[in-house]
């Protein structure tokens, strides 16, 4: 398996799947690179602000399940 390179999104996230690196995103949606990079690791919960921002950014739809 091929090793990663720095910054290179990971394989079946939102935001590999549009290609885009963590500076790539933020510099489309607007939203700090730092904070992208703690809500990937889970150590943050966007505001739906900030979902709205980077989902736009990536092309995609939110789908929200209350239940």
């Amino acid at each position: 398996m091929r090793k990663r390179a720095y910054g290179e999104p990971a394989h079946g996230c939102a935001r590999g799947v549009a290609r885009l690196t963590q500076i790539e995103l933020s510099r489309k949606s607007g939203v700090p690179q730092e904070t992208i990079s703690q809500i990937e690791r889970g150590r943050a919960n966007p505001t739906m602000s900030t979902l709205e921002k980077l989902a736009r950014a990536m092309g995609a739809k939110i789908n929200l399940t209350i239940g």
